[in-house]
């Protein structure tokens, strides 16, 4: 009996133990063992965090809140955000190489896909996990008021709502709201800083820049139209708002579920009614409607299997704009109502255009083609598991990524990762204009840089704060820089290095914050990681100028020891020239008949003056080398050499009057594109929007081609501008001949309606009045080899008619030598 006894008290404890592992326990319970490194959320992050860390010979362990690993990327992100994919290595890339896997097996196994179903994400992630054999406690919350025991600035071990204890060497925090961080004594920030706390541009309210998933024709906000007295309709705020340009505020970017939908009738259930449906939530958006506009499903990506990763398009559409501010610091009550409202909020969103009856019979027939994949979230009623939180604790470092890091006027010299997206934030809230009318506020879409560099301080708290701690989500960065960060990919990358600087402090037996950052980066490096963004040069890239033969006419030049400016990181040397009015010549060698951009590193200062340049008996433009300051600094100058020939050129300094220049050196960038001329064609009168998508008529032999005046003084700038003396629609077209394939951004304004097409295929829409801004908009093009055809109709309103049409110069070029200011 006693044997039976002790046998069935065995079992049991047993099935105790297997409980707390894999479906976390309901009662009180602590380890005697130790992990090594514990994390925090089972997000896509967080399985890399772990299975890098059991990679590395430390044992690790994944607590999720919920019952599914993969956050976002199993819960219907399934079309990849990521600006540059070139960005992504390690860990990160692997599970897009899996992916590829699945839909193509037996393929090149360092081939990519980035376009996925859910259940095929959360299925990738599951099986590596086993793989790597990392354990995982499942529905299990940490205690938001008692969940940190710390001795010091270290954490010992975290407490969840059921009482599991769970110690560890070191904490990687993956989570989306940053609660481990928060909880653990760490400063962070919720919101946006004003423009002046970093000085930034994009930061803060953004009236001004709001104009995209705007409002195209005006729309009442009233419930009586017309009415003020009537009240608001849903979602219109009345607190306060919009705010200040560039202050800053509590404010958050909207939240939405990313929709997984499928038009396939054997596989799609009808979208239903949610409970407490409203018809009123949705009076707004038909009321937009009725002005003729319907972007609702406009940002649909398609992705395996007939299904679509659907996310926010428009004014009116999935994001549930100003509905999320207490969730960040909310507890979990408050979130859980937050993601319920969510859910009825969208799933009322699809129903009310599927079956109200007020709603246009066209649109009910579209939305009805699609639903619900009955093969995606079975557990959740077909719906997502995830909300899509886009931004909301972040911490606030000893480095604070910033606007600044994006467009790479400043970067660290510690970086475990880069992010490679335009700076992007959705609109963060609903308001009454001063004409009364609904308008949104908050959305940014700011690129045309390259991928940039994440420092390692961005993702380890303050020492003083805690030591062996790390936070790849929620990390340190402004608003504004968090929204170019802020994709799953980056998030995988950042979690790697996260687990390997762990596994390094554990090793070493130091705070996470005394890393030595040579050892970590050879690591991951040696992972695969990607550091630093390197474009192949497309041609020869920059080569140096030898200066030969020199024929000088009452100029003097001496050499100088470059040795007064702090700001350089090391001594240099230049050439000074001196002359009353006389001349200085040179001659180089051109290899290739080809478009050329001379670099001139000149030297600036208050006593300098400046000289002209000639190549050839060309003029080509002023050296100018004054400054505002008695120190001598360096900077650099640019000019555009067209069609150079092959051969030897002259090289002239010209000067009229007494002057002193100097010159560090001078190189030349062969420019991969030649760029035939700019022809404008004024067509048919009269502003026709949206129907303008089938106005592609610069094959048309009725319309008369005109060369349009193009300014040269910059790499590959394409601007023109008419001022017709009537409304009317006109068209620009060139050829781009490329000797490769290449991929950069397209930088343009308008002022009114306008369309892009890049050989043949629509690239751009807009479809409303506008107000003229240079380079207001961006798109990310792919120049094929050999010729390229742009077009770009652009529809006046009425006044005067402008356009400026860019393609982005760092593409072109090998940009790793030069002589710049010190970052």
């Amino acid at each position: 009996m006693s044997f039976n006894r002790s046998i069935l008290k065995t079992l049991s404890l047993l099935l105790v133990f297997s409980t707390v592992f894999f479906q976390a326990c309901s009662k009180k319970t602590e380890f005697n063992n130790i992990y090594d490194v514990v994390v925090y959320g089972g997000t896509s992050a967080g399985v890399i965090a772990a299975i890098q860390a059991t990679k590395l010979g430390k044992r690790a362990v994944i607590i999720e809140p919920g019952k599914h690993l993969g956050g976002l990327t199993s819960g219907g992100l399934g079309a990849t955000d990521i600006g540059n994919k070139d960005a992504i290595g390690g860990l990160s890339r692997e599970f897009y190489e899996r992916v590829n896997q699945h839909y193509n097996s037996g393929s090149d196994r360092t081939a990519s896909m980035w376009t996925f179903e859910p259940h095929v994400a959360e299925k990738i992630f599951n099986e590596w996990i086993e793989e790597a054999g990392v354990e995982v406690i499942y529905k299990e919350r940490l205690d938001l008021i008692n969940g940190v025991n710390k001795t010091g600035t270290r954490i010992k071990e975290i407490i969840m709502e059921s009482g599991l204890t769970i110690k560890g060497k070191m904490f990687i925090d993956a989570t989306y709201e940053g609660d481990l961080m928060a909880n653990s004594g760490v400063n962070f920030t919720v919101g946006r800083e004003a423009d002046k706390t970093y000085g930034e541009k994009y930061n803060g309210v953004q009236i001004e820049n709001a104009k995209n998933h705007q409002f195209k024709n005006a729309v009442d906000p009233y419930l009586i139209s017309g009415k003020s007295e009537s009240g608001l309709l849903p979602g219109i705020l009345d607190d306060g708002g919009p705010g200040v340009e560039g202050e800053g505020d509590h404010r958050i970017q909207a939240y939405c579920f990313r929709m997984c939908m499928t038009n396939n009738p054997e596989n799609r259930i009808p979208f239903s009614k949610p409970e407490n449906y409203d018809p009123l939530r949705y009076e707004l958006l038909l009321r937009y409607i009725n002005t003729g506009v319907f972007d609702v499903l406009n940002l649909s990506t398609p992705m395996p299997n007939g299904k679509t990763d659907t996310n926010n398009k428009g004014a009116f559409a999935t994001d549930n704009i100003g509905m999320n501010y207490e969730y960040p610091n909310g507890d979990y009550s408050t979130r859980e109502a937050i993601i319920k409202e969510h859910e009825n909020y969208q799933k009322g969103l699809m129903w009310f255009l599927a079956n109200d009856p007020r709603v246009p019979s066209d649109i009910r027939d579209e939305v009805s083609q699609w639903g619900l994949p009955k093969d995606e979230f079975t557990d959740n009623g077909n719906w997502s598991h995830q909300l899509y939180i886009r931004e909301a604790r972040r911490m606030i470092s000893n480095y604070v990524m910033t606007q600044h890091d994006c467009e790479g006027l400043v970067a660290s010299n510690d970086p475990v990762g880069l992010a490679a997206y335009t700076m992007d934030s959705h609109n963060v809230q609903r308001y009454v204009d001063t004409y009364g009318k609904a308008r949104n506020e908050g959305n940014v879409e700011v690129g045309g840089f390259p991928p940039y560099p994440i420092s390692y301080r961005a993702i380890v708290p303050k020492r003083e704060e805690c030591s062996n701690l790390l936070v790849p989500v929620c990390l340190s960065a402004s608003h504004i820089a968090f929204g170019s960060i802020r994709m799953e990919p980056v998030f995988m990358v950042l979690a790697q290095s996260s687990a390997t600087a762990a596994v390094h402090a554990i090793n070493e037996e130091i705070d996470i914050q005394e890393i030595n950052y040579k050892k970590l980066k050879d690591q991951l490096l040696k992972d695969g990681q990607v550091l630093q963004y390197q474009q192949e040069p497309i041609l020869t890239g920059m080569k140096e100028i030898e200066l030969l033969n020199k024929k000088s006419k009452d100029v003097s030049v001496r050499s100088i020891e470059l040795k007064d400016v702090a700001i350089m990181p090391y001594p240099g040397n230049f050439m000074e020239y001196e002359s009353k009015g006389g001349s200085i010549s040179y001659v180089f060698n051109v290899d290739e008949y080809f478009d050329y951009k001379l670099i001139v590193g000149k030297i600036m200062n208050s006593a300098y003056g400046s000289a002209k340049v000639w190549i050839d008996e060309t003029l080509i433009g002023d050296l100018n080398c004054t400054g505002e300051f008695n120190i001598t600094v360096p900077a650099e100058q640019e000019f555009y050499l067209p069609l150079l020939s092959k051969g030897d050129h002259s090289f002239t300094l010209k000067f009229k009057k007494e002057a002193t220049i100097g010159i560090e050196n001078m190189s030349l960038i062969k420019i991969p594109i030649k760029i035939k001329e700019i022809l404008i064609s004024q067509s048919f009168p009269g502003f026709i929007g949206e129907r303008g998508v089938n106005s592609y008529l610069h094959e048309n032999d009725r319309i008369i081609w005109k060369k349009a005046e193009v300014s040269e003084d910059a790499i590959v700038k394409l601007d023109s501008h008419l001022e017709p003396k009537e409304n009317c629609h006109a068209f620009a077209k060139t050829e781009l001949i490329c000797k490769k394939e290449i991929k950069t951004n397209l930088r343009f304004g308008h002022n009114d309606g306008a369309f892009i097409w890049l050989n043949g295929e629509l690239i751009y829409e807009y479809t409303d009045v506008n107000s003229f801004k240079y380079n207001e908009f961006t798109v990310p093009v792919v120049l094929k080899k050999g010729k390229n055809e742009l077009v770009m109709m652009i529809m006046q309103a009425e006044g005067k008619w402008l356009f400026n049409l860019n393609l982005d110069s760092y593409q072109f070029e090998n940009r790793t030598s030069g002589f710049q200011l010190n970052k």
